[in-house]
């Protein structure tokens, strides 16, 4: 007989319990103790395990293509507290597919949740689960597909890798270090870029013919080139709009959020600098720009600004992060190593429509062909799904 060490942290578990019962949570002690029922139907079952939002919006779109073509498939996606509203309405219009809480970092949670849903793998986005979770899946025997995840310091005993999507050419050298080939680097992010936005925001915002509307996701950190650039890009008939919370500020100048300026939807004055402090807006705001200028390297802001056909500037760190995703920042933006050149860059392009429009082919024809990397790479999430 088998006997297991009593769990420490059950006092604990049971006192969050009865806090959840009060508060009408029933979600917690689902992942607590790994009390998951599958949903219904004969078919097999992806279990997908994503720690955050978009790890999980990422998840979601590779539930529905594989189940495209596979339509006997459940699905169960984990994801954290709050993602699973946002999931839910995904599913509506996949019967067997589930949005569930996480799991609860503890390996008879998982053994538990394994043997009560009977998945045929676990497919993992953006991160592994903490080690005591890996643990469990291990003893229950479930196979894993790691998509964009960085690989742990060490891998439990009897855990099955079979498939390993390294989200850039550096993590896949990290998991080489650990002595597992992975396939080719490929970031599955893209496919969630919108691609079929009208470039109906600049209208509203700033209506009027002869208006331009120009992005960037920072600003100049010395003073007096922060001025001359906002007297030069954000006044008379240009609006600039900047990624962040507006917590910066820009003394001396008027500002909106956009999230406050959706409760009326005024139009803005010009010389007024608007902030974009929720991602939702990316796709509005690429679509609609004249240029943008993208310093920080975000993948979710690079990825919406090819797709949407945006004449870009990328600096040290975002051309980096493209090189790293198999991207040529030479072929689908203008890389600059200061602002100057960035500015440049831009009087060129309100100089020269030609060239501007060269400019955005060349961007759309990028993404699409990272794209069909994407794609590609789902067919190997097919063909593993395609064995059970």
């Amino acid at each position: 007989m088998r006997i297991h060490a009593p769990n420490p942290r059950t006092p604990l578990y049971w006192a969050r319990d009865l806090r959840d019962r009060i508060r009408r949570r029933p979600e917690g002690p689902l992942g607590r103790w790994g009390w998951f029922r599958a949903p219904g139907g004969p078919g097999p079952l992806l279990w997908v395990y994503a720690p955050d939002c978009d790890g999980a919006r990422v998840g979601a779109e590779m539930v529905r293509g594989i189940r495209s073509v596979r339509v006997d498939v459940r699905a169960v996606v984990m994801a954290a507290d709050g993602c699973a509203e946002t999931l839910r309405p995904l599913f509506r219009e996949y019967p067997g597919t589930a949005a569930a809480p996480m799991v609860a970092d503890h390996q008879r949670a998982a053994r538990r949740a394994a043997s009560r849903l009977r998945p045929n793998g676990l497919l993992v986005v953006r991160q592994l689960p903490p080690h005591h979770v890996l643990k469990g899946v291990a003893s229950a025997g479930v196979p894993v597909t790691a998509v964009g995840c960085e690989p742990p310091r060490r891998l439990p005993r009897g855990l099955v890798l079979e498939h390993v999507l390294p989200v850039g050419r550096v993590q896949a050298e990290r998991w080489r270090g650990m002595g597992v080939e992975p396939e080719a680097p490929v970031d599955l992010e893209v496919l969630l870029a919108r691609t079929d936005v009208e470039p109906t925001f600049r209208s509203l915002l700033i209506p009027g013919e002869g208006r331009s509307l120009l992005w960037t996701d920072a600003l100049p950190a010395e003073a007096g080139q922060r001025e001359a650039f906002l007297d030069a890009w954000g006044s008379g008939d240009r609006t600039l709009v900047v990624t962040g919370s507006g917590g910066e500020g820009v003394p001396g100048r008027a500002a909106v959020r956009l999230s406050d300026w959706d409760r009326a939807r005024d139009p803005v004055e010009p010389g007024t600098v608007v902030w974009m402090d929720e991602d939702r807006w990316l796709p509005a705001v690429s679509a609609s720009a004249f240029a943008g200028c993208l310093w920080k390297g975000r993948r979710t802001a690079l990825w919406q600004a090819l797709a949407s056909g945006l004449p870009l500037v990328v600096g040290p760190e975002a051309a980096a992060t493209l090189r790293d995703l198999g991207v040529d920042p030479e072929a689908g933006a203008v890389v600059a190593t200061d602002w100057g050149e960035a500015e440049r860059q831009w009087g060129h392009w309100a100089g020269e429509a030609f060239a501007w429009r060269d400019q955005q082919a060349r961007t759309r024809r990028t993404f699409w062909e990272a794209r069909r990397r994407a794609e590609q790479a789902m067919a190997i999430l097919d063909r593993w799904v395609d064995r059970w």
